[in-house]
């Protein structure tokens, strides 16, 4: 079966289904064992993380963009179709290919880390379950 083979089936599930295995697909990308966070990125992040913090409307929580993705395809909006989301996911991933692999895992290693980091500062904020 070809990425184009799976992409065709995973655009034919419910959106539901979808988000599931965009989830799923999202976990399973781990970073290598020897990733080493370089100060540039960390200060990076630290950035965007402040930016966030001081800016709370301009960002949203993957719960609260999930809620938005499901009640829009619940909507008698039109709906974009299979041809033009393959197209967008096309130009993404033509987009991404530039990318050098060696930053693309650094930078989600460096994501994986600043969410461990976040669930931590949560349960020392809101103490045991």
């Amino acid at each position: 079966m070809t990425k184009a083979d799976l992409t065709r089936l995973a655009l034919e599930l419910p959106i539901e289904e979808r988000l599931i295995l965009a989830q799923t697909l999202w976990d399973s990308a781990s970073p290598p064992e020897d990733f080493t966070l370089t100060p540039e990125l960390r200060n990076l992040l630290d950035a965007r993380l402040l930016e966030a913090e001081a800016n709370p409307d301009t960002s949203v929580t993957w719960e609260e963009m999930k809620a938005r993705l499901l009640r829009r395809a619940f909507r008698d909006e039109p709906r974009v179709g299979p041809e033009e989301i393959a197209a967008s996911f096309r130009e993404i991933e033509e987009v991404a290919a530039k990318i050098p692999q060696e930053e693309h895992e650094r930078f989600l290693a460096a994501l994986d880390e600043v969410e461990r980091g976040s669930k931590e500062q949560a349960r020392r904020q809101l103490g045991p379950p």
